[in-house]
């Protein structure tokens, strides 16, 4: 539609008294002392009433959005207008014209009319953007409200679902404990019995043995990551001398290694390193890297274990030359339940769990654990400390 670019003047009764700017393609010949509705489709009566009725009390009507019929069709319009001394000048246009072409025309008249219509003129296009965008934010703002709710009550259904299933795993966990402990003190006594045991027998008892280990770390592993999912990990943390820990930890699986022929080198700093930490938790961190890099080592390689200061850090590194991580699962190595394509050497099992509880405790420490890995290679664990004072 070609914009619309009329000026009339009314009555406080809607009385067109005046027409002081034709409209090519609107008749406003006999729009003198006609009611301005008149001039609109049936459809925009009511609301034309309500926009006079806002001239009379406020003084001014700012884009109003009303329908004529133009040549037999509903064409829409846009009516602003202000009130002074008892008339009421209304100008029409499209309702995407901001109406400049009327304002430089209303510069070359200076009344109190047009005065005002050019101060509302002016600020209409800015006052339009103004609208649809407190319309826009006003939408987007409920929604996000609706999504906030809806997710407040996901999460608390999600919480409390968590919550029943950690204390399900702790129960069942906890219950599973004693007798796997005591299927491993009867085969221990089997071993003593004097009588001499088949090789067939003692196969059958390694098997044993070895299923109900693994099932006796699995429930170890359960217990620990339910606790600390729950936010029940707790750190008896005192000063200690971090190189002697990692030793410690490296002598303790020095045998489970020599089975696979594969041999550890420890590389330590010169002096004595101390941080802040909980002993047991960490002599856990560094079973299960050390016990990983084992796992996954081919026989007849070694394993690198390496403690360095780092300016106020401490990194502990372990670095095996095994089968290497592909890049597309790093991202997933530290979650939880969570396994690699990587298969141990021997067969040895895995719970998925260890790595998760190892990131949980490193970064209860303050610190950080990542790991690089390349396939065909091997891969590197690193984990970083925040060091302390030596003890006085």
């Amino acid at each position: 539609m070609s914009p619309i670019g009329a000026i009339l003047v009314c009555d406080l009764a809607g009385i067109v008294r005046d027409v002081v700017r034709d409209a090519p393609f609107l008749d406003l010949s006999h729009a003198r002392d006609q009611p301005f509705i008149t001039l609109l489709s049936p459809e925009s009566t009511l609301k034309a009433c309500a926009m006079l009725d806002e001239l009379r009390t406020t003084g001014a009507a700012v884009d109003w959005d009303l329908t004529a019929e133009i040549a037999d069709e509903l064409t829409a319009i846009r009516v602003t207008g202000v009130t002074r001394d008892g008339r009421s000048m209304l100008i029409v246009t499209a309702p995407d014209d901001d109406g400049g072409d009327l304002v430089t025309e209303l510069m070359e008249m200076n009344n109190e009319h047009t005065n005002a219509l050019r101060a509302v003129l002016s600020q209409g296009a800015g006052r339009r953007r103004d609208a649809v965008s407190l319309e826009q934010l006003t939408q987007l703002n409920n929604e996000m409200a609706t999504v906030q709710r809806e997710l407040a009550k996901k999460n608390a259904e999600l919480a409390r679902i968590n919550a029943q299933k950690d204390g399900i795993l702790a129960f069942v966990a906890h219950d599973l404990r004693n007798p796997l402990g005591t299927v491993l003190s009867f085969i221990k006594l089997i071993h003593r019995d004097p009588n001499p045991l088949s090789s067939r027998q003692i196969r059958f008892l390694e098997s044993i043995s070895s299923m109900t280990k693994f099932m006796a770390e699995m429930v170890t592993d359960l217990l620990d990551i339910s606790a600390i999912e729950a936010g029940r990990l707790n750190l008896v943390c005192k000063p200690l001398e971090l190189g002697e820990l990692v030793a410690r930890a490296v002598i303790s699986n020095a045998t489970v290694a020599k089975d696979k022929d594969i041999s550890f080198e420890l590389t330590r700093a010169d002096q004595p390193i101390w941080i802040d930490g909980d002993a047991c938790k960490l002599e856990q961190v560094m079973n299960n890297l050390l016990s990983n890099a084992i796992k996954y080592s081919h026989p007849g390689t070694e394993v690198g274990v390496g403690v360095e200061l780092d300016s106020d850090h401490v990194i502990v590194e372990v670095r095996d030359r095994g089968q290497g991580i592909p890049p597309a699962e790093l991202d997933y190595v530290f979650e939880a339940f969570r396994t690699t394509s990587v298969k141990a050497t021997a067969g040895e099992k895995s719970t998925g769990l260890g790595l998760a509880i190892v990131k949980r405790i490193v970064e209860g420490h303050g610190g950080q654990i990542w790991v690089e890995s390349e396939v065909g290679v091997g891969s590197s664990f690193r984990a970083r400390f925040p060091t302390c004072e030596a003890p006085g």
